[in-house]
């Protein structure tokens, strides 16, 4: 892990610029802090789980990027492949080489859906409800050669523990990503070969490891040296703002899916009095934070 500690740390973006967070721990919040608010990009995802839900290429999506979605949960893939009709969305595993392997699948919990013997023992012990089944495998390596034809801006792997198998089967004399995120899953097994390909690990945000190709780290370390801050970076976690969506739904009858909480604002005494009994309840006193939040604000705002 480097070090070397930059000497600034960049802007934050301008609180007009708030966005949506869809990742689970902010990392599309600090890869924008490397490609800012850029409408074209190229992304690879392997092991993409919910193409809304915890998904770290959501936000770049939406800007206008494109990419490769990389999923063997079959569910998954269905859902990908209908909210990204614009990516690749491929029903694969990947590993160190191409075959055919057991793949367990948690339909209790599918993003602990592994091809790690460990982890899939580890699950059932746990009572997960587990279904085993044959899926075909194909290399990292392969599916660039056949679908990436300009520079990769980032890739991100979260494989349940089989981080290195992908990466053993990855052409990194070809195909070199700017900036890599993966899953601190037994990253012992995975970490050198990483950054002996020619990169630096910047960040460990307590779940992923963020490595930036070494001809860029003068220009993306200081953007990639810590993790996003709600505060300083100008977000709102996307579970907060559904959250409020589905709130505002209850009482003005509009789906959730068509409110957006930074509209103009339009009365309602009555939402009002529902967000502040929910925000004293034993639920909003966990989350009583929140109503600090602009995203709140903007909800109570909007409530009269």
């Amino acid at each position: 892990m480097s070090t070397d500690t930059p000497s600034h740390t960049p802007a934050a973006p301008a609180a007009a610029a708030r966005v949506v967070s869809y990742a689970q721990n902010a990392e599309d919040m600090v890869l924008r802090r490397a490609f800012g608010d850029r409408t074209e990009g190229f992304y690879i995802d392997v092991g993409a789980n919910h193409p809304v839900n915890d998904s770290v290429t959501k936000h770049f999506y939406d800007l206008g990027w494109r990419g490769i979605n990389i999923e063997p949960v079959l569910e998954l893939h269905a859902q990908l492949s209908q909210l990204r009709p614009l990516d690749i969305n491929l029903c694969v595993g990947v590993g160190a080489e191409p075959g055919t392997l057991e793949f367990a699948e948690v339909s209790s919990n599918q993003g602990l859906s592994t091809f790690n013997a460990k982890l899939d023992a580890n699950n059932a012990a746990a009572g997960q409800t587990v279904v085993h089944r044959s899926v075909p495998i194909t290399t990292l390596a392969d599916v660039c050669r056949q679908h990436v034809t300009g520079e990769i801006d980032f890739l991100k792997v979260d494989v349940e523990g089989f981080e290195a198998q992908v990466f053993l089967g990855h052409d990194w004399a070809t195909f070199r990503p700017k900036v890599i995120l993966a899953e601190d899953n037994f990253s012992s097994d995975w970490h050198d070969l990483v950054q002996s390909h020619g990169y630096t690990q910047t960040l460990h945000d307590g779940l992923n490891r963020f490595y930036v190709r070494n001809d860029l780290l003068p220009e993306l370390g200081p953007r990639l040296n810590r993790p996003a801050v709600l505060a300083i970076d100008g977000f709102d976690p996307w579970l907060y703002v559904s959250q409020l969506q589905q709130l505002h739904a209850r009482v003005s009858g509009v789906p959730a899916q068509d409110i957006d909480i930074a509209a103009p604002p339009g009365p309602s005494s009555i939402g009002r009095r529902l967000l502040g009994r929910v925000l004293r309840s034993p639920i909003g006193r966990v989350a009583r934070p929140l109503a600090r939040t602009r995203t709140v604000s903007r909800l109570r705002s909007r409530l009269g």
